[in-house]
Parts: C-alpha cells; structure tokens; sequence
C-alpha cells in the first residue's frame, strides 16, 4: 500500500508503508527480478537482452546526461563512485574517459550482470562493482574525486544520500545528480503510459526546486531542466525501442526546449529532466 503525498517544494513522493529497510528491499527485489536493461520491466531472452543492452548503451548520453558528464571535467585517473549503477552501462561509459570507476548497486543480481558485461568492453580507466545502498555507503571518507548518479534519488532518501556524497568526497570533489522530475501534470500520463506499475511502492520524483536543494553538507554549483517536448522522444526509446526516431525527435524540439527553458527560468518547474552540479560544503551542518 502507499498514498501519493505533495512535499512543499512540489515534488511527489510515494510513502509505503513499513520502514526505510523495506522500501530497499521493494526495490532491490523489483531490480533483481527485472533484467530489461531500459528497465521498463519486460521479460526477455538472452538475445533480445543483448540488443537492449547495446540499445540502452547508445542511448546513454542523452543530452542532459552528456552536458552532466561534461561538468565532471577530465575524468583520467580520477575516482569515480558510481550510484545506482544498474546493469553498468554508465560505468563504461565514465571508464571509458579514463576514471577508476566504483559502481554501486543495491540489487547484488545487478551488480553481477554489470560485471559479466563491462568485463566485455574496451575502457581505459578501471571498473569494480559492489552492492551496496547508496543511503549507506560501504566506502572510507575523502575516498572519491567524483559522484555520478543518474535516477538514484527517485528511488532513495534524497538527504541521506546527498550526506552519503559528502562523507565520500574529498574536500574538493564534486556530485553531478542526472533526475526524472515531477515536471508538468500532463507528464504523469506519460509516466503511467511507460513507466512498470511496480515503480509506484518505491519511487518518488523531485521537483526541480528539490533536485536544487539538497544540502546535507552539499553546495549546489549549477543546475538545469531539461526537455519539456522532448518528453517524447524518450517515449520512443522507452517504449518501443526506436534509437534512430528518439534522436531525430530530440533533433527537431530540443533546440526548443533549451531556448525556452533557457530565457523563461519559470517554465523549469516543467522540465522532464533536471541535471544538477554539487560541490562539498564543509561549513553546512548535515541534517541526517
């Protein structure tokens, strides 16, 4: 069971009954069971797993994922701890530009399958996979350069991460946060129309002011919304897996969106996608 509740910022949270300890385990067996790696939840075979596997690979620089990337700066031989990492195609993709990747997982069959599959690829840098929960990180203090988590704090306790961040990075690194967003009430439909209905126990989405505001010994450096038509493109992709539709779409309205997300900052309440860049602040006092 659980009730959708509106926080004052506006963001939508699913509260499930039980503790924070069950919510985990909802979506740790959710992830587990599901081995669709555009994770819609689909049941697969090994070959079209493959397929999803290069599709969802492709796909992974989506443009406010690329422009996250790009913030985190050359990636050599710095150490990047990677949230959420599901089956590791952004692992590779950091890797790849050269970072000694951790990647994180609270589905320990996940984090086996990212292993088996990154161990295939070609990556200059270096790559490990642990399960563990990136509310409660197994990792030493000052012990990363940088943070990258995408569609992590949708599934997670927004605060005790973000301090999770802070306790891990050294004084001078940085979290990059990559979010699906509360948006505009029309994108629920959206939502309801791709999304697993399983998600609903366990998934709660920030609004932009949120994503902006995490604090718990996090300062925020810079901060976008992203796609407000472009929402449909990523319907394409997720829905029926047309890679060469979703970027011709992206083509023709993201222009759009930047230009009016851009000159109408109001209008980023709306955005599907919010990308946000923190520093640590050693001077703020964590709430958790």
């Amino acid at each position: 069971m659980h009730e959708e509740t509106s926080r004052p910022d506006g963001s939508q949270s699913a509260i499930c009954a039980g503790t924070p300890m069950v919510r985990r385990t909802a979506a740790a067996g959710y992830w587990a069971r599901s081995a669709d790696p555009l994770n819609r939840g689909a049941c697969l075979g090994d070959a079209e797993t493959e397929a999803r596997m290069r599709l969802a690979y492709a796909s992974f620089l989506s443009p406010e994922t690329a422009e996250a990337v790009a913030w985190m700066g050359d990636l050599a031989d710095q150490r990047v701890v990677v949230l959420g990492c599901g089956l590791g195609v952004g692992a590779v993709h950091l890797a790849q530009r050269g970072a000694h990747v951790m990647a994180i997982d609270v589905s320990a069959v996940r984090c086996a399958a990212a292993e088996a599959w990154a161990s295939r690829q070609s990556v200059s840098g270096s790559i490990a996979f642990q399960c563990m929960s990136a509310e409660a990180l197994d990792l030493d203090e000052a012990s990363a350069d940088r943070v990258f988590a995408r569609d992590v704090l949708m599934y997670t306790d927004p605060a005790r991460v973000a301090a999770e961040c802070a306790r891990i990075l050294r004084p001078e690194g940085q979290a990059v946060f990559v979010e699906s967003l509360a948006g505009a009430g029309w994108m629920r439909a959206m939502r309801r129309m791709t999304n697993p209905r399983e998600w609903s126990s366990f998934t709660h989405y920030l609004s932009y002011a949120h994503l902006g505001c995490l604090g718990n010994g996090l300062r925020l450096e810079r901060q976008e919304g992203w796609h407000v038509l472009g929402v449909a493109a990523f319907a394409l992709l997720f829905k029926w897996g047309w890679l060469g539709g979703y970027r011709a779409l992206l083509r023709c309205v993201g222009p759009i969106d930047r230009h009016v997300l851009r000159t109408r900052p109001t209008m980023q309440c709306a955005a599907w996608r919010g990308v946000a860049l923190y520093s640590v602040d050693a001077a703020e006092e964590k709430r958790v």
